[in-house]
């Protein structure tokens, strides 16, 4: 089994280090941040929603520069994360969630380990004036600015007219971040009205000279965790993702497509396993 080992300093909003190692490989040069400073104004802004947003940052990071050559099947990926509460991800319950969940997703052996972040909080977290986020005639859900997310969001508009839907982008890609922000302001006037657009993307530098994993089967996961912080401070107890049936159900698109071969982001397996992880984490009832 291919081990990679990836060391992360306090993630920020500006850049911070990630040691990285694999076999003779040692790369010190990469360097993250995650851009939350649309959640500048929200007053209940949570070190568990943070912890969350640093874990789904993590995650993608991993799953974005440990390649392997046998499409990521036999990677054993060991994080080290500091946390604001690391005693909560460290509960035996959630670790196990967590390798279920990411076994399932990837196919890979995820190792965690936790300890206590002692740097400055990000911007987001240290404003305190900042309003209520609560809409109660709202829905929170992920938006990836395609054709699924568009006929998700204009089904769920006739179905519910009077409703406000906070969409959730996020991504490392600069053009799939501007497509998401160029489909929503392309909506119709009246529709338009009706969203509001939070994005949260993660940003990684000096990985040029890695070779990268294009298969990152944990992306459906990174973006329910991120989908889900949003949820969490809308007060709101479920995640709505709209996809198709036949992409929700992992259906092969030929006779050779079998496990691994497509993703599993939506998965109704995927989607369980997520819910009953984040139940434990917001310590009430959440779905995905």
């Amino acid at each position: 089994m291919n081990r990679f080992n990836l060391n992360f300093k306090p993630i920020s909003d500006i850049y911070t280090e990630v040691n990285f190692e694999h076999k003779n490989i040692k790369n010190d040069k990469i360097r993250l941040r995650v851009g939350d400073s649309q959640l500048e104004s929200i007053r209940n802004y949570s070190p568990i929603a943070a912890d969350i947003l640093d874990l789904a940052t993590a995650i993608y990071t991993a799953d974005r520069i440990c390649k392997d050559k046998l499409k990521c099947i036999s990677r054993e990926i060991h994080i080290n994360l500091p946390l604001r509460l690391p005693q909560i991800f460290q509960d035996s319950v959630i670790i196990n969630l967590l390798d279920e969940l990411l076994t399932w997703n990837t196919g890979s052996y995820w190792v965690f380990s936790f300890s206590k972040r002692k740097t400055q909080l990000r911007k987001a977290e240290q404003i305190l004036s900042g309003i209520d986020f609560f809409d109660e005639n709202s829905e929170v859900a992920l938006w990836s600015g395609g054709l699924d997310a568009l006929a998700g969001l204009y089904g769920r508009r006739r179905e519910f007219p009077n409703k406000h839907f906070y969409l959730v982008g996020t991504g490392s890609n600069k053009p799939t971040i501007g497509k998401q922000k160029k489909v929503r302001n392309f909506l119709s006037k009246d529709l338009k009205d009706k969203t509001s657009l939070f994005q949260i993307p993660i940003l990684i530098e000096g990985i040029k000279s890695l070779k990268k994993n294009f298969y990152m089967r944990s992306r459906g996961v990174v973006f329910a965790l991120i989908g889900s912080v949003v949820a969490f401070l809308q007060k709101k107890n479920e995640l709505f993702i709209y996809e198709n049936g036949i992409g929700a159900f992992n259906l092969p698109y030929t006779k050779a497509g079998v496990g691994l071969y497509h993703s599993r982001s939506v998965h109704p397996i995927t989607l369980h396993i997520t819910s009953i992880l984040l139940s434990h984490l917001f310590e009430k009832r959440f779905k995905v």
